[in-house]
């Protein structure tokens, strides 16, 4: 069980090492399974639920609340996940489906980023998921950017010459995300070495 690394910290680990495994997190009465292929997260069961898929696509618009009942309601008594039951009734287009629990589990993935203090655990796989690949990279550079605290980044950086930043070869991790306008400029600007002022 782990305390002392922030969860950001543990799923760049994961996907360093291309780890196959169950990320436990608990956070009080807070809980989720993140479950990593290869270092890539594929699936995340939440007891949240507003990150149920049935409450997602309410959300997003897709069912009512009254469609949202029914679909819960008719899937069990036919003893089928509420994903199939949707796409057999026509209520969202099997493919439209997929975007939509795509951008689900990212979201509840990075919703991880804010889980101070949480614990976790490592487990095997708990089953076979629905593959459902992430981009591990972009899914960390998100968090990372919109959760975590500039003191908690600095933290990792050291200047070990007359304070100068240098940019490390980041290719392999670049090339798998996307880059907004800044980025850019800002990695060429690293290749000079730049000092910290």
């Amino acid at each position: 069980v782990g305390r002392c690394m922030a969860v950001g910290e543990v799923m760049l680990k994961l996907r360093e090492e291309e780890r196959t495994c169950t990320l436990v997190l608990k956070l009080r009465a807070l809980q989720k399974r993140i479950l990593f292929e290869d270092g890539r997260p594929v699936d995340c069961e939440s007891n949240i639920l507003h990150e149920t898929t049935g409450r997602f696509l309410v959300a997003k618009g897709k069912l009512t609340e009254e469609g949202y009942r029914e679909a819960l309601v008719e899937s069990a008594k036919e003893s089928v996940r509420l994903e199939d039951w949707v796409v057999r009734k026509g209520r969202v287009v099997a493919f439209e489906l997929f975007r939509l629990l795509q951008a689900n589990l990212a979201l509840k993935v990075l919703d991880c980023f804010r889980w101070k203090g949480a614990r976790w655990t490592l487990e095997g796989t708990y089953r076979t998921p629905t593959p459902m690949p992430m981009n591990a990279a972009q899914l960390l550079l998100t968090g990372v950017i919109g959760h975590v605290p500039y003191d908690t980044l600095a933290a990792h950086f050291t200047f070990p010459d007359e304070q100068r930043f240098a940019a490390v070869d980041a290719a392999p991790v670049l090339a798998e995300v996307r880059l907004g306008p800044r980025e850019p400029r800002l990695l060429a600007r690293l290749k000079s070495r730049p000092s910290f002022s």
